[in-house]
C-alpha cells in the first residue's frame, strides 16, 4: 500500500518528516527493547537471590518445603537467564540442538 502525499505539501517535506518520524520509531523500539531486558534481567537476579535465602533458610531450619521452594525458584531464573541471552544474541538453547534437515 503506497502512501501518497498529503496536499498542500512539499514533498521533500513529507519526505523529511517521514524520515525523522521512522528514526523516532526506531529509537522507541531500541528503548523499550533495552527496559524489557533490563526488567527481565533484574526480575532473574531478584528470584535467584531469593532462591539462595530459601536455600540458607532449609540448611538452617532443616525444612524440605523451602529446599523445594527454593529449587523452582532457581529453575524459573534460569529459564528467565536463558531468554535473556535468546532476547539478546538470538540464538536459542533449544534451536541449537535440532538435527539438520537433509
Amino acid at each position: 500500500m503506497q502512501i501518497s502525499d498529503p496536499p498542500g505539501l512539499n514533498p521533500r517535506d513529507y519526505q523529511h518528516l517521514r524520515q525523522e518520524v521512522a528514526e523516532e520509531l526506531k529509537k522507541e523500539l531500541r528503548r523499550s527493547a533495552r527496559q524489557s531486558m533490563l526488567a527481565l534481567s533484574l526480575q532473574a537476579c531478584t528470584l535467584l537471590f531469593l532462591a539462595v535465602l530459601l536455600f540458607i533458610g532449609a540448611r538452617r531450619y532443616y525444612d524440605l518445603m523451602l529446599w523445594g521452594v527454593g529449587l523452582s525458584l532457581l529453575v524459573i531464573s534460569m529459564l528467565q537467564f536463558l531468554e535473556l541471552e535468546y532476547l539478546h544474541s538470538g540464538r536459542s538453547l533449544f534451536k541449537a540442538h535440532k538435527k539438520p534437515e537433509p
